[in-house]
């Protein structure tokens, strides 16, 4: 299985690459007003509009920053939308085996890999439809 790593504080992320269908750097994002909201805007991609969210603002009420090597990962769970991420730098392959999906940190991690001693949780990206669905 191929993984996107995503360096957070001081927990490592991934996203499983067979959900994305493209990285492209940070675009123009047309704002949601409701700052209390996990939808951070829309974007045109491609000329489809999708919803936008922010990896960091999920997990640590924090917005992301638009760093260097910020990106915008377009994702196709069972909803397509843009995913804002911090610190996306490269892939990593692990063997399916090692995989412990006898795990739930939260209701978007359940399953986490021991990768050169460091644990890596998984996003279950299905989960984000949630954040889609309360937000339209």
């Amino acid at each position: 299985m191929k993984l996107i790593p995503i360096y957070l504080n001081d927990n490592i992320y991934a996203l499983e690459v067979n959900y994305v269908i493209e990285i492209i750097p940070i675009v123009k994002i047309i704002d949601n007003l409701d700052k209390n909201s996990l939808l951070v805007g829309v974007i045109n991609y491609r000329g489809e509009i999708l919803p936008l969210l922010d990896f960091k603002k999920i997990l640590i009420n924090q917005f992301s920053e638009k760093l260097l090597n910020t990106r915008i990962v377009i994702i196709k769970a069972n909803k397509k939308f843009g995913l804002i991420v911090e610190n996306l730098n490269d892939i990593i392959e692990i063997n399916n085996n090692i995989i412990n999906e006898n795990y739930i940190q939260s209701s978007i991690v359940k399953k986490y890999v021991n990768y050169l001693g460091n644990v890596v949780n998984i996003i279950n990206l299905q989960s984000f439809d949630n954040f889609l669905i309360s937000n339209e």
